[in-house]
């Protein structure tokens, strides 16, 4: 295989994963986004942070809050707040794309695992006994395979 032939074979795998799975994708975009540049995205909400203060009065030196406002004002605050995004980016989008990778197929789309799940009749409950000699009433059996 020539290597644009593997590219364009990669292309059209990323392509299915993504349409199958939009919203994981938007997460793994988002998570992207806050890693590459964590002060567009992290800018807003420090707006609406700060914007809290004239409710709050004075601001102790060195709190939270302090960093925060420094942030949004692009001071000292600025390297923590952009460390704080590109982590939670990072997580956002490694749990994205895991979750994209890691979907099970004959779900289709649906990552509730429980509803895979059979249920057992009572008719085809089989009584055995557990390692002390008792009956365990437990055990299934579905399409004779003992669970």
């Amino acid at each position: 295989m020539t290597i644009p032939e593997a590219l364009r074979q990669a292309t059209n795998n990323v392509t299915e994963l993504v349409a199958a799975n939009p919203g994981k994708a938007a997460a793994v975009g988002v998570g992207v986004a806050m890693l590459t540049a964590p002060m567009v995205v992290a800018a807003p909400i420090l707006g609406a942070i700060g914007a809290l203060q004239a409710g709050i009065g004075n601001v102790v030196a060195g709190s939270t809050f302090a960093i925060v406002q420094s942030a949004a004002m692009g001071g000292y605050g600025t390297a923590t707040v952009a460390v704080a995004a590109q982590g939670v980016g990072g997580a956002t989008a490694a749990g994205g794309l895991w979750s994209m990778i890691n979907t099970n197929p004959k779900s289709e789309g649906n990552d509730d695992p429980t509803d895979e799940k059979e249920e057992c009749s009572e008719s085809e409950r089989t009584d055995q006994k557990d390692d002390d000699g008792a009956k365990d009433d437990n055990s299934h059996e579905i399409g004779g395979v003992k669970l």
